[in-house]
């Protein structure tokens, strides 16, 4: 099992947090991924490890992110476990069948993740994007810039809370599942008073790192 052999997993009532073992040393850089949608193709709730289908270029995009030095981060919202739709045992094994499509050059050094509905009212809610707690808890905690951090997401949602923690740099994907996003996430970067660096694209590539 890749999560048992290669990572920590510490659960705080509705966060997850998945940390890999020889992640000692952080390098200057920083990404953080979404995953549905930017890791693996978005259904709608997945809920068996057999639905996960990675996104286009993905091992190539983290391979290119690894080599310019960059630490790879994943934040993500799963509030199907709130909503029972899976459960976190489902989750780590929805995390494993990801993990086990990659290299061990490209494994995440964290995996966070929100497992609070969007209507409960909790102190730890503020790890659920769009809020910035899962992002604070990286750039806090470790030696990273948010100069030199960029954030991939595939809906508003994404992008709000790492504009939050300083964040500027942005790589949006437009997807067929989400397509009104796109017009949101315009319509917010058209409206910020600080500029910010945002490429928008329909799949990873890696010219846009």
């Amino acid at each position: 099992m890749i999560i048992t052999d290669c990572y920590s997993h510490i659960q705080l009532s509705n966060i997850s947090i998945l940390h890999k073992k020889n992640f000692i040393v952080p390098r200057k850089k920083s990404l953080f991924l979404d995953r549905d949608g930017v890791l693996i193709k978005d259904v709608n709730y997945i809920n068996s490890p057999e639905q996960v289908i990675l996104t286009k270029n993905l091992e190539t995009f983290l391979k290119k992110a690894r080599d310019l030095e960059f630490d790879i981060f994943v934040v993500t919202n799963q509030s199907s476990v709130a909503r029972s739709i899976i459960s976190i045992e489902d989750y780590l094994k929805i995390t494993e069948k990801i993990l086990s499509e990659f290299i061990p050059y490209i494994y995440p050094d964290f995996i966070l993740a929100s497992f609070h509905h969007p209507d409960e009212s909790s102190p730890s809610k503020s790890w659920r994007k769009p809020d910035k707690g899962m992002f604070a808890f990286i750039l806090d905690n470790f030696s990273y810039s948010s100069n030199d951090s960029i954030m991939v997401g595939d809906k508003l949602t994404d992008l709000v809370p790492a504009y939050l923690v300083g964040i500027k740099k942005f790589l949006f994907i437009k997807t067929d599942f989400h397509k009104n996003e796109f017009y949101k996430v315009v319509k917010w970067a058209d409206n910020l008073k600080e500029p910010i660096d945002i490429k928008f694209t329909e799949r990873l590539d890696t010219s846009l790192i």
